[in-house]
């Protein structure tokens, strides 16, 4: 509890949890605080020995992302570095860091710095393909500052939105006589008003999107409150409302990106290795990604950019195939595979499913490739269809 809750050790010795204690189980002596420190050095070395020994029997590779995190208690700012690798019985396995694959760091020129040093420091033999896949920039992040660039535009527009959001939040006062305005009006929402942070774009598109469905009642305060005096114009309302339409879909992907189970200048960087979840996945293959390169690159680049997926691929492929002796050519088929529907409702992506289906069915007429590999026999399956649920792990 000490551990989870970060409570300062002199917490054993607190009359009141002294009291709390004995009255759940009035024969157990509360140790003191020097016990305390040294069982939690004794659990951090029994733990780190433990995940020492996993990853020494572990097989596959280790992918890293970093974080600054800061203390609760103290303020002090620490980076966490944590290993995320899939362990002998297939199950995903996070812990904070030997065995390298992918450092996932945010975009900015500081941590740039901090790649190139590690990749002077490290062994590009022990790296996965010379370590051209080590630095993977964070999906999240760089969409954070490619919508915030967007925004930017609106910027005015935005900042009044806001300060009226900040004008009838400030208060329990003012909050309640805005709920009570919404209330004559009629408006009802399932969603308060909630000030955003400003570095912060997902929360910005939330304040907006609220924000809209309550546009009657802050023109109609702004008739019975003099004091309020950032009321958004029309004009504002109706680039706020075009924006929220069009940040609904980005709302969503970080949504995916920040799950626990679950581009810019780093799009020729990472483009390879999402290429290649995407060939991995039975249901698109490399005919998915050749239809989405006409869309990106033209006519004129598309046989470029393929083979130079093809040959990452490959490359990795025959990688792992060196090393684990005991792979072996076969035809057998891809497993995993669940009979789920996952389809969506979101309006947002209905062109892009029209999309993924007309691949699908051009992908199956042309499965032309030659049987020589485990590789290229899966790759001349024909797709599985696109509302099947897939385990990327089996």
């Amino acid at each position: 509890m000490i551990i989870i809750h970060e409570y300062p050790l002199s917490i054993v010795e607190h009359h009141g949890f002294r009291k709390f204690v004995g009255g759940l189980q009035p024969l157990f002596k509360v140790p003191c605080r020097n016990t305390i420190k040294s069982d939690i050095f004794k659990i951090y070395d029994f733990e780190r020995q433990k995940t020492f020994k996993m990853l020494e029997k572990n097989t596959s590779r280790v992918a890293i992302t970093t974080d600054m995190w800061t203390a609760s208690n103290q303020k002090k700012g620490f980076m966490a570095l944590m290993a995320h690798f899939i362990d002998q019985n297939w199950n995903m396995q996070s812990r904070i860091m030997r065995k390298l694959s992918t450092l996932t760091v945010d975009n900015c020129t500081t941590n740039d710095a901090i790649i190139n040093i590690l990749l002077d420091k490290l062994p590009l033999g022990s790296l996965a393909m010379g370590g051209r896949l080590f630095h993977m920039g964070c999906c999240a992040h760089v969409l954070n500052l490619i919508v915030q660039d967007g925004l930017s535009v609106i910027g005015d527009g935005i900042e009044r939105i806001r300060d009226s959001v900040a004008f009838w939040t400030v208060s329990p006062k003012r909050d309640q006589k805005f709920e009570e305005a919404a209330r004559q009006l009629g408006i009802s929402s399932t969603k308060k008003l909630a000030l955003d942070c400003k570095t912060c774009w997902n929360s910005t598109y939330l304040m907006t999107s609220v924000a809209i469905t309550c546009k009657d009642v802050f023109q109609c305060l702004k008739q019975r409150d003099s004091q309020y005096t950032s009321l958004p114009t029309e004009r504002d309302w109706e680039f706020a409302k075009e924006i929220c339409n069009r940040l609904q879909l980005f709302y969503e992907v970080t949504v995916m990106f920040s799950g626990s189970s679950l581009t810019s200048i780093y799009w020729y960087v990472i483009h390879g290795i999402m290429g290649m979840a995407a060939v991995l996945d039975p249901r698109y293959k490399l005919k998915f990604v050749e239809l989405l390169f006409h869309v990106l690159y033209g006519e004129d680049r598309v046989a470029v950019e393929l083979e130079k997926l093809k040959e990452l691929v490959y490359s990795l492929f025959q990688e792992y195939e060196c090393n684990d002796p005991g792979v072996k050519d076969n035809n057998q088929s891809v497993s995993g595979i669940s009979s789920r529907s996952s389809a969506s409702s979101s309006n947002h992506r209905v062109e892009f499913i029209k999309l993924l289906s007309n691949i699908a069915s051009i992908a199956n007429q042309h499965n032309d490739l030659g049987c020589t590999t485990e590789l290229d026999n899966y790759l001349k399956e024909k797709l599985l269809p696109k509302d099947m649920e897939v385990d990327s792990l089996l």
